[in-house]
């Protein structure tokens, strides 16, 4: 399959490379990405983390149809559409295994990602490929906001004015 992964940061070093296809294991779903979002954390993977061993395939928003379902899959089934949740990614190799899965080396800048069943949401034909692989991220961002005040206890209630 085709990846667009790098060897040595720089952003320069980008490049379109075969790659093997994931290996799909039990518990996996395979998914043909149909879009990847550009994220910060693929750009600081490219240029600034500490990301070894090479080579690395960034890519933390995606969406798509799952291809194949591993043996203990049961939510869901090829065919369906997918957005990954971007947080934790096949859990299995050494950034995902050290606590750093947001630049899991399973990157969604690939014709095809193997994640976990718990990491796939099913999504309706109506979300177009675009707003469903940003969904994450921009779900995330206000979710954590919200729960850092709220966590504050009822003084740090969040007044918004919507007008």
């Amino acid at each position: 399959m085709k990846a667009l992964s790098f060897e040595k940061q720089g952003l320069e070093n980008l490049e379109l490379r075969d790659v093997d296809e994931p290996k799909l294991r039990s518990s996996n779903v395979l998914v043909r990405v149909k879009m990847a979002g550009v994220n910060p954390v693929d750009y600081f993977a490219a240029t600034t983390l500490r990301v070894t061993p090479m080579p690395h395939i960034p890519g933390a928003e995606v969406s798509g149809i799952i291809e194949k379902v591993g043996e203990n899959v049961t939510s869901v089934e090829a065919g369906d559409r997918v957005v990954v949740y971007n947080r934790v990614f096949g859990g299995n190799c050494d950034l995902c295994l050290s606590g750093r899965e947001m630049i899991c080396r399973n990157g969604g800048f690939a014709e095809y990602i193997s994640v976990p069943e718990k990491n796939v949401f099913k999504i309706s034909n109506e979300i177009s490929w675009e707003s469903s692989a940003s969904i994450p991220v921009a779900a995330l961002t206000p979710y954590h906001a919200l729960e850092s005040l709220y966590s504050k206890g009822r003084e740090g209630r969040v007044m918004i004015r919507v007008s």
